[in-house]
This record gives structure tokens, C-alpha cells and sequence, in this order.
């Protein structure tokens, strides 16, 4: 069995992820690299124009594909945001 083979496969999952109409996908893994490649060739291939991709990691918190790391005052909690405080 080659890469080729391997990726292709790979990357026909990730696009049946992606038809079955799911907004958002956590994939664990320890080829962080390999999947962050994937989804970008996904993004590019199944969409048009191109669907924008975000990241999650522990390190950098939620950010766009190719966009700068979040500034420090920016929490890196994917939680700390969904719901507004109330402060009364």
C-alpha cells in the first residue's frame, strides 16, 4: 500500500465527514500535521470559492488557517466565549 492510497482514503472520509452536512468536526490525533493538511486540501477541493478553516490547539487557542496567533488578552478557552456573563 502506498501514501498515495493512504491519503486518498483519508481524504475521501474527510470528505464524507464533510457531505454529511456537520458544521464542525474535532478530530484527535497524533499526526496533527498530516489532518491539518487534509483539511486544507479539503477546504480548497470541495468548496467553491474555499472554505475558511479554524484551528483549535492548546497552544493558540481558536484561530483562522494562516492567521496570526490570538493576542494574549484573547482567552484560549474555545468555552470562555459561547455564553455571555451576566453581570448584574
Amino acid at each position: 500500500m502506498t501514501i498515495e492510497q493512504t491519503e486518498s482514503r483519508a481524504l475521501r472520509a474527510l470528505r464524507d465527514l464533510i457531505e454529511s452536512g456537520r458544521p464542525l468536526a474535532y478530530v484527535h490525533t497524533a499526526e496533527e500535521r498530516r489532518i491539518t493538511q487534509l483539511c486544507r486540501d479539503a477546504a480548497q477541493k470541495y468548496f467553491t470559492p474555499p472554505a475558511p478553516l479554524w484551528i483549535w490547539t492548546i497552544t493558540d487557542g481558536m484561530r483562522r488557517d494562516g492567521a496570526a496567533a490570538p493576542a494574549e488578552h484573547i482567552s484560549k478557552d474555545p468555552l470562555s466565549r459561547a455564553a455571555p456573563s451576566s453581570s448584574s
